[in-house]
């Protein structure tokens, strides 16, 4: 999803912000909302992707993927944010990073990926979203984008195992049309015996069972 955003719009300035304390990603959300309140005073068009990576020892660092903000104002943004955030936590400026995004897709390729390692996967116990952002990050919204990305993977799925990409969208396109409904007992009947009764029918002729040649539910 965050590289089909980064295709049309792609971030300009990644920060990562860290904690010697032990925060809850609870913890964190007020603290991005006061920095974000503070950065959007100096650049009004300032948004971000948060993604949260865990070391070692169980503190958080936040990923944040920053539109909004010209390359050329990366130090006065440090400087704010070092400000704020080591104001509103227990940590120390040099612990904060940022730097200008050359490879947009590149970087946000490998931050994604990078998050998605088995290192990377929550400690046991631990609740809550590893990743989110502000409401005019992405391009359209999350619920359009998520379904954008499931169809890009399958679509890559397909090509990795030899399809043509023609007939690979129109595979595609066949299974959008397709509407699944879930059926249960109906008027006293089994409808998903029935159907497995249907299923194994051809299988049971072929063994000479004379009860598969009459429909299920017939005498």
């Amino acid at each position: 999803m965050l590289l089909l955003d980064a295709m049309e719009d792609a971030p300009t300035l990644y920060l990562v912000l860290t904690a010697r304390a032990l925060l809850t990603r609870r913890d964190t959300y007020d603290h991005l909302r006061q920095l974000r309140r503070a950065v959007r005073r100096r650049w009004t068009d300032a948004r971000w992707a948060v993604l949260v990576e865990f070391q070692k020892r169980g503190a958080l660092h936040l990923n944040l993927l920053t539109k909004g903000v010209p390359v050329y104002d990366l130090e006065e943004l440090l400087v704010l944010v070092r400000e704020r955030w080591c104001a509103r936590v227990d940590a120390e400026p040099v612990g904060q990073w940022g730097g200008a995004i050359a490879d947009e897709l590149g970087v946000v390729k490998y931050v994604t990926l990078h998050f998605m390692k088995p290192g990377q996967a929550p400690p046991i116990g631990w609740r809550g979203h590893r990743y989110s952002s502000t409401r005019d990050y992405l391009v359209r919204p999350a619920s359009v984008m998520r379904a954008e990305a499931r169809r890009s993977l399958r679509l890559k799925r397909l090509l990795h195992r030899g399809v043509d990409v023609q007939v690979a969208e129109l595979e595609l396109a066949y299974a959008e049309q397709v509407e699944w409904s879930l059926h249960g007992s109906a008027g006293g009947v089994d409808v998903g015996r029935a159907l497995r009764d249907d299923a194994r029918r051809p299988f049971k002729f072929a063994r000479g069972d004379a009860s598969a040649i009459a429909p299920s539910g017939s005498t």
